[in-house]
């Protein structure tokens, strides 16, 4: 990992993933690695493992997914494969489903809440 004052380079294969939960519910099989984080949004990586289910969640403002590696499916029966993109809205819930497993990019203007 490369920093400065003006940027911070990151690579995948130099992280370190560390265990995701949700309003303190770990998810299990489910990682991730902050990229940044502000008092209007975060950024990180996130990681599940095959056969790796979240739990259902409702998001309180916007979340952006894009799918880096693997696929990933979601409760409303959409599938999105690499490099597709996907943004969930304000009062949205969805859950989330990787059969082969998935690395995601993630941007979230505040944290979800547990159903």
């Amino acid at each position: 990992m490369m920093q400065n004052e003006s940027h911070r380079h990151v690579n995948l294969k130099d992280i370190e993933w560390i265990p995701l939960s949700i309003e303190g519910k770990p998810l299990n099989g489910i990682t991730y690695f902050e990229i940044e984080k502000t008092n209007t949004w975060w950024c990180y990586w996130m990681k599940m493992d095959a056969k790796c289910e979240s739990i259902l969640h409702r998001h309180t403002d916007l979340e952006l997914i894009t799918v880096v590696e693997g696929s990933v499916s979601d409760s409303n029966g959409a599938h999105y494969k690499k490099n597709d993109c996907v943004v969930y809205r304000k009062d949205s819930a969805h859950q989330l489903y990787s059969e082969e497993g998935c690395i995601l990019f993630v941007i979230e203007t505040s944290p979800p809440a547990l159903l």
